[in-house]
């Protein structure tokens, strides 16, 4: 398979890893040397044949995670996805795999964790079994049914002793029609989900695809930058709550002289990250350094958020020329670091596809705008940097009710870049400037010569991108059936429950289907929550956002935001797999279940409430209707909420 990674960057890479000595992961014995606090790609997993077969065992780590409050490095033993066809470097995430559409995906999964076999998720709402893992290719059009995108395989750990299992032989066919884009996968036992996830098991998944426009079809974002060569950033960003015991019930964060683990369900429930001190990683990294960047060059950065909780708020500004070092400082105290010397210009974020979908037209984000991601997000975004030097990349103050943790968030430093000048020189207008580099690109892609002037007249007519969006418009369907769904938490945290009805406690997850959907159909869906804000995802296919009413100024925020929060702005009639069901709106979205017919779940991607329960089983019926089996009685009553 042809991979499209910049040779700037992986050059770059090459030469950090090679330079830096790096020692490779083992799944015993002594920790390998620190990393170098530079930020890379994830190395990409070695696959095998015609199928693109990747052999992957899930197991613990030993591994160091750099503390910038002490600045030292904190021992850590984690779960991880480990790739056994090729070298992997001293990474905490995942390998990237990479496929293209039409392309069959094998992964050979292998769990070689050490846990009880015999255990089972009994109470189902009560999470446990935290070595009884999986594999979910989170926004992937597949099917959810036998080794495909299924989340109801359960991986049982081997006891103390006992050889390597066989692996489990997953088979994702991409339709020939998927979307090029930004992807991920992690696993989802659910009761083991967010444990599993704030351990490290993730890992980027790209979809790269050449296809050109035509009069007849849309075709690939990838096409229209790859005259420009941009330099690509794959960047996953985690929250690893690592602990080194208990105090009574408390979390031990101070981990000096010791181990940190994630098996405890208490360092990562309500408000434990903020109580943590811990830093978001990206790749594994704790407020790396970015180098390569060049004045004028285009960069794609794919952003993947995936932490298990906690809003990020991305924001990027110049830093001072005599700041200083921010080593040395807490979490917290970067605050005031970031207050004092990221002062400079913004470096604009021009946001080309959301969930791995190519959105409509680009999105600026300039000044005073931040690329926020809730867990499960990801954003793709064209950077230029216009200037030499350093700049901040933050994780901006969030109030509450913006955000998704459960107290205000000050801001956080996840990184800095440095730029070198280039021979564009200086960029006074970022956004003209990438407007003609991205004209000049589509005339130089091969494109047909009408196709070519078609998509330069919408880049220069407010950036739209019409001839790259992957999915038809529903906003003009006429003909469709009717979802309600609310989040329902209680004030003491007790019960994390889905409901078919708008404002309604409804029940947690029973293991039974909830909703049946009808093959081909289009269904409106109606979303609140209540007691907090929930993250909603669906498997399978993507839904595409009509309105988000704000009920008490009935304004629709999905046309320009509202206030300070900019979250919703430019989310109208734009496609997405995740989306935050914020509390006091309404979400009206609509989806078309074109593919596939099987069982899977929607849920709340707060990840320890859908281990607690905000979780529904669904399906969607195959063309002949649907019949009973095991995992849908049909015993509680008539199919409803089929679309037409």
């Amino acid at each position: 398979m042809r991979r499209f990674t910049s040779i700037h960057s992986l050059l770059l890479g090459t030469l950090a890893l090679a330079g830096a000595g790096i020692a490779y992961w083992s799944a015993a014995g002594a920790a390998p040397p620190p990393p170098p606090r530079v930020l890379v790609n994830p190395p990409v997993a070695a696959a095998s044949g015609a199928e693109h077969v990747y052999n992957i065992d899930v197991r613990m780590v030993r591994n160091r995670i750099y503390n910038p409050a002490t600045q030292k490095f904190d021992d850590v033993n984690l779960r991880n996805y480990f790739d056994l066809s090729g070298r992997q470097p001293n990474t905490l995430v995942g390998p990237t795999i990479e496929a293209r559409p039409g392309d069959t995906l094998r992964v050979n999964l292998r769990n070689t964790l050490v846990g009880d076999p015999d255990c089972k998720q009994e109470p189902h709402n009560t999470p446990k079994c935290f070595d009884v893992t999986n594999l979910h290719t989170h926004g992937l059009w597949v099917t959810p049914e036998g080794f495909g995108d299924n989340v109801l395989i359960e991986i049982k750990p081997k006891r103390a002793g006992a050889p390597d299992p066989a692996p489990i032989p997953y088979k994702f066919e991409i339709p020939r029609e998927h979307p090029a884009g930004t992807f991920w996968y992690h696993s989802h036992v659910h009761g083991s989900t967010a444990l599993q996830v704030a351990s490290g098991l993730s890992g980027a998944l790209i979809i790269r695809g050449d296809r050109k426009p035509t009069n007849l079809v849309n075709g690939d974002i990838d096409t229209l930058l790859a005259p420009l060569n941009p330099l690509e950033r794959i960047m996953l960003f985690q929250q690893i709550a690592y602990s080194c015991g208990r105090n009574g019930t408390a979390p031990i964060w101070d981990c000096t002289g010791k181990t940190g683990t994630v098996d405890d369900y208490n360092q990562i429930s309500a408000g434990k990250w903020n109580q943590s001190g811990r830093f978001t990683s990206i790749n594994g990294v704790v407020m790396p350094t970015l180098i390569g960047s060049v004045v004028g060059q285009i960069e794609r950065w794919r952003m993947i958020h995936g932490g298990i909780a906690n809003t990020i708020n991305l924001f990027i500004r110049q830093e001072a020329p005599n700041a200083t070092s921010p080593d040395g400082l807490t979490a917290a105290e970067t605050a005031d670091w970031v207050e004092r010397n990221c002062t400079g210009p913004v470096v604009h974020q021009f946001i080309i596809a959301s969930d791995g979908i190519t959105r409509s037209r680009i999105i600026d984000r300039g000044e005073n705008k931040k690329t926020t991601l809730q867990p499960g997000y990801r954003d793709d975004a064209l950077i230029v940097f216009p200037k030499p030097g350093k700049y901040c990349v933050i994780n901006t103050a969030a109030p509450a009710q913006a955000s998704i943790s459960e107290a205000p968030q000050s801001r956080r430093l996840l990184g800095q870049v440095v730029a070198v000048q280039g021979p564009f020189g200086d960029i006074a207008d970022q956004r003209q400037f990438l407007v003609g580099r991205l004209v000049s690109a589509a005339q130089n892609a091969g494109y047909d010569p009408v196709i070519a002037d078609r998509v330069t007249l919408g880049l220069r007519n407010g950036l739209t991108l019409a001839s790259f969006t992957p999915h038809k418009d529903l906003s003009i369907a006429s003909n469709f059936g009717r979802q309600d769904l609310s989040f329902y938490m209680d004030g003491d945290g007790t019960k994390f429950h889905v409901s078919t009805k708008l404002n309604d406690q409804g029940e947690a997850y029973n293991g039974k289907v909830v909703r049946r959907f009808k093959f081909d159909g289009i269904d409106e869906w109606h979303m609140v929550s209540v007691g907090f804000s929930h993250p909603f995802h669906i498997h399978v296919n993507p839904f595409q956002i009509q309105s988000i009413i704000n009920n008490k100024t009935g304004k629709d925020v999905s046309i320009d935001g509202e206030g300070d929060d900019t979250e919703y702005a430019d989310l109208k009639y734009q496609w997405k797999d995740t989306i935050l069901i914020k509390e006091g709106y309404t979400f009206i979205t609509r989806t078309r279940y074109e593919r596939f017919p099987g069982v899977f779940v929607l849920h709340c991607h707060i990840l320890d409430h859908e281990d607690k329960g905000m979780m529904e089983k669904v399906r969607i019926c195959p063309p002949g209707g649907c019949t009973p089996s095991p995992d849908d009685p049909m015993t509680d009553g008539p199919m409803t909420g089929m679309g037409h």
